[in-house]
């Protein structure tokens, strides 16, 4: 599942390094063994917490760095607003 994500971060034109991707899908793991003491997500599957959560984090990523590199950047701020 690493070369997963990393195939997915590639595909927006972002780099992923391994350990990078293995560390995100630690941080999932963790996140489903707790989902149910802590009410942290609706995701049942690991699966299910990459495609919603990771994916989805990596695309936001991939659109700031792209960003960065057209305004010539390397500071600026970000606001996640989230839905939940």
């Amino acid at each position: 599942m690493p070369q997963r994500l990393i195939d997915f971060a590639r595909s927006r034109a972002l780099e992923l390094p391994p350990q990078a991707a293995e560390k995100l899908l630690a941080y999932a793991q963790r996140v489903l063994e707790k989902k149910a003491q802590l009410n942290l997500t609706g995701a049942d599957t690991l699966d299910e917490i990459v495609r919603r959560h990771l994916c989805d984090g990596l695309v936001a990523a991939a659109q700031i760095a792209h960003l960065s590199q057209t305004a010539g950047q390397t500071t600026f701020t970000v606001v996640d607003a989230g839905a939940g």
